[in-house]
């Protein structure tokens, strides 16, 4: 059994990673955590970023769009998972892996759950869609113990907006 930290950072897409987290998951290795990157099938790029590092992955494939069949399949195997590996920390980001990876967390007992808000698409959008995906940003926020916005004013705006406390 490792003393190590055992993190998992969840995301919809391998593109968010190789374009916006490969430094910071260095640096998560860098600090000595065990970590275990979750999202969709791989891409060339990604593939190469890992071969490089010691972060473990597990591909689920996460629809980007509403699904409700592919997104129970991803929730359970999310679950699956996270029961499986007892990660002392989940971290999400982006709207569908967050949904899908805070409640499976959630369910699954792990004690530290993190969101990273990164923009809310449903303040552009009308009708049903618009509440459907406001909901998914306050049930993400329900099922995290902490959660972070990328700039103080989204953190004022997700407030303001009851999404997060």
């Amino acid at each position: 059994m490792s003393d190590k930290l055992k993190v998992c950072r969840a995301v919809t897409v391998p593109l968010t990673v190789v374009t916006l987290l490969k430094k910071q998951l260095e640096r998560i290795v860098a600090a000595g955590i065990d970590l275990t990157l979750v999202c969709s099938s791989g891409s060339e790029e990604l593939n190469e970023f890992l071969s490089d590092t010691p972060i473990r992955y597990h591909a689920i494939e996460i629809a980007r769009k509403p699904s409700p069949a592919k997104d129970l399949a991803a929730y359970r195997q999310f679950k699956n998972f996270f029961q499986s590996e007892q990660f002392d920390i989940v971290n999400s980001s982006t709207p569908k892996a967050g949904l899908l990876a805070m409640a499976a967390a959630k369910k699954s007992r792990i004690p530290i759950r993190i969101h990273s808000f990164g923009g809310q698409v449903w303040t552009t959008m009308r009708g049903p869609v618009a509440w459907l995906t406001r909901w998914a940003d306050f049930s993400i926020a329900r099922n995290t113990t902490s959660a972070y916005a990328d700039s103080q004013s989204q953190a004022d705006f997700l407030i303001s907006q009851d999404i997060i406390p």
